[in-house]
């Protein structure tokens, strides 16, 4: 017990119990600490007046005074990866995806239905040929799925095709179904209706295809499971394993696997953007990519050595600079910790080591 405004001399103390020292020398109390939940947590994530947290398979919401709801419960209880962009956190572990807007969890994407609808000659006026069909789900927000392999109908004499068997979506976000068809023995595939979700059938008989509306040839994927999520540059990222999947830019639900990805040459531990980049590790080393685009970004590496998993953090690269060379302008930087120290990595690939020759990491 030492009363204020008294200050210790450096060497007066040497044990302390419950109480923080100041740099004057002062003796504070130490905060206490109020249990709110007995229930073992993790995944703990805040930011924007949102904090959620994970309990068993249970994904919950703290309120301002640490009372728990439950906002979803997952498949899968492992640790939590989550990255916001405009106000929607999106999240993954590896098993489970989704979405946090406006306090709910939603559906990361929309599943393309698992199978195109049965087809048969009708009624019409579409000259006999082959065609092409695809159907996709519409989202209530405008969000439309890609589509499995068309199906091809023949016609052999004037006519039209009934649709029937039209699947129905799991997800309640959808609100439609839509309906592609090819001209006569073409292979581009043109929107030709939106039906209510509800829909099981439907019948084509040559009215006007909307031409302005093509069906993208690259298959378009809900967001995959992945065990790291990172949002640069209007794009969402992935990790899986070696590789991490990229979103369409400026659309972070629509992902295309066989051309939007980036491969590390190992499993990744670390996948963390800053301000003109991001920096990725494995045990082999860890590179910086420059750039926006994934399909154009340039990779250095810029440590032969990895990083710690789930250890990376961001802030204003500023505050790190000395007096005399900040700038005034925010640069969003990243921290992580690596088997050689803690890491600080700038916009432009540059890196230092802020604990070499100073602390030894201990090999656990």
């Amino acid at each position: 017990h030492v009363a204020a405004p008294e200050r210790l001399k450096p060497g007066a103390l040497d044990v302390a119990l419950d109480v923080d020292v100041d740099n004057s020398g002062a003796l504070l109390s130490r905060r206490g600490q109020t249990e709110i939940s007995a229930t073992a947590s993790h995944s703990m994530y805040a930011a924007r007046g949102l904090c959620v947290a994970m309990q068993g398979v249970d994904m919950k919401r703290m309120d301002e005074a640490g009372a728990l709801t439950q906002l979803a419960r997952l498949q899968y209880g492992g640790p939590v990866s989550y990255a916001e962009s405009n106000d929607v956190v999106y999240f993954s572990n590896g098993v489970d995806t989704g979405r946090i807007v406006n306090g709910s969890v939603r559906e990361w994407g929309v599943r393309p239905p698992l199978s195109q609808p049965a087809a048969a000659a009708g009624g019409g006026s579409l000259p006999p040929a082959r065609y092409l069909y695809a159907m996709t789900f519409v989202r209530s927000d405008g969000l439309e799925s890609g589509a499995r392999v068309p199906g091809v109908i023949e016609l052999a004499d004037t006519g039209g095709i009934s649709f029937s068997s039209m699947e129905v979506s799991s997800d309640t976000g959808v609100a439609g179904k839509a309906l592609y068809i090819s001209g006569p023995n073409g292979t581009e595939l043109y929107r030709v209706a939106v039906v209510p979700a509800s829909t099981s059938s439907y019948s084509y008989s040559n009215a006007a295809m909307d031409l302005s509306s093509v069906l993208h040839p690259d298959p378009v994927e809900p967001a995959p499971p992945g065990t790291i999520v990172e949002v640069h540059a209007g794009v969402a990222y992935v990790v899986d394993g070696h590789v991490a999947w990229a979103s369409d830019q400026y659309n972070l639900e629509r992902f295309r696997r066989a051309t939007r990805f980036l491969q590390l040459p190992g499993q990744i531990t670390l996948f963390v953007s800053v301000e003109d980049g991001i920096y990725a590790a494995t045990e082999a080393g860890t590179w910086f990519l420059a750039g926006t685009d994934p399909e154009e970004m340039r990779a250095r590496k810029v440590l032969t050595y990895g990083a710690v998993p789930g250890t990376a953090v961001k802030f204003d690269g500023e505050e790190l600079l000395a007096e005399d060379q900040r700038t005034g302008a925010s640069s969003l930087s990243a921290m992580w910790m690596s088997p050689n120290g803690a890491i600080m990595g700038a916009a432009g690939g540059l890196v230092k080591n802020l604990t070499e020759g100073r602390h030894s990491v201990p090999g656990a």
